[in-house]
C-alpha cells in the first residue's frame, strides 16, 4: 500500500497573478529542503526525511 502526507500552505497573492512566479520559486525551494528534514526513527534515531519519503510533488494553485 502506498500512502501520502498533504501539506497545504496558503497565503494571500495579488489578483493581478504576479505572486504566482513567487509561489513557484518557493515551492521549488521547499521540494529541495523537505528532503533533509529529519526524522526519528523507531529506535529513537535522526535520519532524513528522504531515508522513508519520495517526494513526489510540491505544486502551486492560485485561488479566487
Amino acid at each position: 500500500m502506498k500512502g501520502m502526507i498533504v501539506i497545504e500552505l496558503e497565503t494571500t497573492t495579488p489578483d493581478s497573478g504576479s505572486g504566482l512566479p513567487d509561489l513557484g520559486h518557493d515551492a521549488y525551494w521547499l521540494k529541495k529542503q523537505i528532503p533533509q528534514l529529519e526524522f526519528k526513527d523507531t529506535n529513537g534515531n535522526l535520519k532524513p526525511l528522504s531515508t522513508k519519503y519520495q517526494i513526489v510533488a510540491v505544486k502551486t494553485e492560485g485561488r479566487a
